[in-house]
C-alpha cells in the first residue's frame, strides 16, 4: 500500500517511513500483513526509511526542497541512500584514489596513463616508468639506511674492544726494563675499557622502534581520514577494517591518532545540523550510531549551539512543505523525532500554518488515492488530529 502523502511504500506503523506522515486507518491496517522492503545486506524487514534535506532547487514559481531517502536496518545496523523504489546507489570510491596518491603514487598515475588511449606509446610507458623509479629511489635509500644504523650499533663496541685488545699487544715487551711502563699502560687502559664499556650501556637502554610497517601506514590513513571528516574511536576502526588493514593495525591507529574523540562527536553534530533538524535526544542517538560513547554523544550534542526551538520550528515547517499536518498531528510528530512536548508545541504554533488550509490539503491528497463520502473523509481528518469545525471546512471547500 503506498502512502497518500508521498507515493512511496507506506511501511510498518502508524507514520509512513518516507515522509513522516501519519498514514489513513486503511493503510496502518494493511501494513500489518504487508512490508515488501528488505535490507539489502541481511534481508531483514525490521528497517525504516527517512526523508533527508539536500538542498533546494529554483523552479518558476518559488523553490523546491530536494531530498534523499535513506535507509536504515535495526537489525544489523546497515545504512544506504535509496531512491523511491528503495534501491541502495552505488558508493562513490574517492577515497582509493586518495590514498593512492598520498601512500604510493605511482599506482593512480599508471591508471590514469593506461586510460589515456590517444596518448602515445612509448611516452605513456616512459612517463609509467619514470614515476615507477622515482618512487624507488625514494623508498630504497630510506630503508637500506635503516638496516645500516642497526647494524652499526650492534658492531660498534667489538670494534672499540678489539682495536684496546691490539694496543696493550703493542705496548706490552717482554724486557725487565720497560716493567714499569707495562703497569703504567696497564693503569691507563683500565679508564679506557671503563670508557668504552660506558657507551654500550647507554645504547643497550635506548627503546627500540617496534612499530610495523603496516601500523604505520594504518595511522597515515587515520589522520587522513580525521583531517577531512570526523570519526568515532570505534567508527575508525571500522572504517580501517574495510581499508583491508587488520584489526590490531586499525586498534593501534586509533589509538595513536591523537584524536579528541568528545571534539570529534562535537564536530559531527555540527555536521548533521548544518543540512538538517534534530532535536537533543535524536541528534544523541544518531552519535552514538555513529559509534560514539553515550558520554561523547553527549557532549557533541550539549555543546553543538543548537536552539531546540528553532530545531523543532525547522523541521515543522519541513514537513509542511511536502505535507499537509493539523496543529496536534505536528506536535506528535515532532515529539516522534524526540522533541520536547514544550518545543514541538513551540513549533506547530509558530510555523505559520493556516490549519483550515491544511485541512484542504490533507482532504485533497486523500481523493487522489482513495474515493470517500463526506462523512467518512470527516472522520478521516478528524483522525488525523483536525478539529471538527476544521475538517467540515476542507469537506465544504472541496464540494463534497
Amino acid at each position: 500500500m503506498k502512502c497518500p502523502h508521498c507515493g512511496a511504500e507506506a511501511g510498518k506503523g502508524k507514520f509512513c517511513e518516507f515522509c513522516g506522515s501519519q498514514l489513513p486507518l486503511e493503510v496502518v491496517r494493511e501494513q500489518e500483513q504487508l512490508n515488501k522492503k528488505g535490507c539489502p545486506k541481511c534481508g531483514s524487514t525490521n528497517i525504516v526509511f527517512n526523508r533527508e534535506k539536500q538542498g533546494e532547487a529554483k523552479l518558476k514559481k518559488g523553490t523546491a526542497v530536494v531530498r534523499s531517502t535513506v535507509g536504515m536496518c535495526k537489525d544489523c545496523g546497515y545504512t544506504w541512500q535509496a531512491d523511491e523504489s528503495g534501491v541502495p546507489s552505488k558508493k562513490r570510491k574517492t577515497w582509493l584514489w586518495v590514498l593512492g596518491w598520498i601512500c604510493i603514487f605511482p599506482v593512480p598515475l599508471t591508471i590514469l596513463m593506461l586510460r589515456k588511449k590517444q596518448m602515445k606509446p612509448v611516452l605513456k610507458y616512459g612517463i609509467i616508468a619514470l614515476a615507477w623509479i622515482v618512487y624507488l629511489i625514494i623508498v630504497i635509500p630510506g630503508l637500506s639506511n635503516n638496516d645500516k644504523a642497526d647494524t652499526k650499533d650492534t658492531e660498534m663496541p667489538k670494534t672499540e674492544i678489539t682495536e684496546q685488545n691490539d694496543d696493550n699487544k703493542a705496548d706490552t715487551k717482554p724486557t725487565a726494563d720497560n716493567s714499569k711502563q707495562n703497569s703504567n699502560t696497564k693503569k691507563t687502559d683500565e679508564p679506557a675499557k671503563e670508557e668504552t664499556k660506558e657507551p654500550a650501556k647507554d645504547e643497550s637502554k635506548e627503546p627500540e622502534d617496534t612499530t610495523t610497517l603496516t601500523q604505520k601506514n594504518a595511522l597515515n590513513s587515520a589522520k587522513s581520514y580525521l583531517a577531512y571528516t570526523a570519526f568515532s574511536h570505534d567508527g575508525l576502526v571500522e572504517q580501517l577494517e574495510y581499508e583491508k588493514f587488520d584489526h590490531d593495525d586499525a586498534v593501534y591507529a586509533a589509538d595513536n591518532c591523537g584524536a579528541d574523540w568528545n571534539e570529534q562527536a562535537l564536530k559531527s553534530a555540527k555536521s548533521y545540523l548544518a543540512y538538517t533538524a534534530f532535536s537533543h535526544d535524536g541528534l544523541v542517538e544518531q552519535l552514538e550510531y555513529e559509534k560514539f560513547t553515550t558520554e561523547e554523544a553527549e557532549y557533541g550534542a550539549d555543546n553543538c549551539g543548537a536552539d531546540w526551538q528553532e530545531q523543532a520550528l525547522e523541521s515543522a515547517k519541513s514537513y509542511l512543505s511536502y505535507t499537509a499536518f493539523s496543529h496536534d498531528g505536528l506536535v506528535e510528530q515532532l515529539e516522534y523525532e524526540k522533541f520536547d512536548h514544550d518545543d514541538a508545541v513551540y513549533a506547530a504554533d509558530n510555523c505559520g500554518a493556516d490549519w483550515n488550509e491544511q485541512a484542504v490539503k490533507s482532504a485533497q491528497t486523500y481523493l487522489k488515492y482513495s474515493t470517500f463520502s463526506r462523512g467518512s473523509l470527516i472522520d478521516q481528518l478528524e483522525y488525523e488530529g483536525f478539529t471538527n469545525e476544521q475538517a467540515v471546512y476542507a469537506v465544504d471547500k472541496i464540494g463534497l
